[in-house]
């Protein structure tokens, strides 16, 4: 299935596309800094250690899966865009779930709120950059689309040769 994702973009869709590279490259390496530098496994049965072991997997699969999408982003490919969307509304949906489980289970305040700051944050570029690939898809004519032709009419069983589709009832 071909669509205007998997063509060729014309240099002003490329550089729209490129500028979204660099924040989803921060929010990268942010991740797996802190998915494969900062936090260790954490173990535990109470929901804090819970939320903590779901931050840590996070962390470490996104970063590695965000690298990649910044790589086509800055090739300026369009369907990056999407596939950014499709892993950041969840990623920052999760990394809100995870702040809000932390607070509720006595945990650093501090590190909750920054936690719910960046999954809004995460929310925020995948709703962006969603919006973005639409509004390219809508400026952006198919490859397909030829001339505008009217279509040709064609005979519905039922219907006498001659008759249009609006004479006669439908129904009686």
């Amino acid at each position: 299935m071909d669509d205007i994702a998997s063509q060729p973009a014309s240099a002003s869709i490329h550089d729209k596309v490129r500028k979204a590279a660099p924040a989803t490259m921060i929010g990268a390496a942010l991740m797996l800094y802190f998915g494969y530098l900062h936090l260790g496994q954490p173990s535990g049965d109470d929901l804090f250690h819970r939320a903590a072991l779901v931050l840590y997997y996070t962390l470490r699969i996104g970063g590695i899966a965000f690298a990649g999408i910044s790589l086509l982003l800055y090739l300026g490919w369009i369907g990056a865009l999407v596939l950014d969307a499709a892993l950041a509304l969840p990623t920052g949906a999760i990394l809100i779930a995870c702040g809000v489980a932390m607070m509720l289970d006595h945990g650093d305040g501090v590190n909750s709120i920054i936690l719910i700051l960046c999954g809004a944050s995460f929310l925020s570029s995948g709703w962006r950059n969603a919006q973005e690939y639409k509004r390219i898809r809508r400026l952006t004519p198919s490859p397909f689309q030829t001339e505008d032709k009217p279509c040709r009419s064609f005979s519905v069983a039922g219907r006498g040769e001659g008759q249009s589709e609006d004479s006669g009832s439908d129904f009686g």
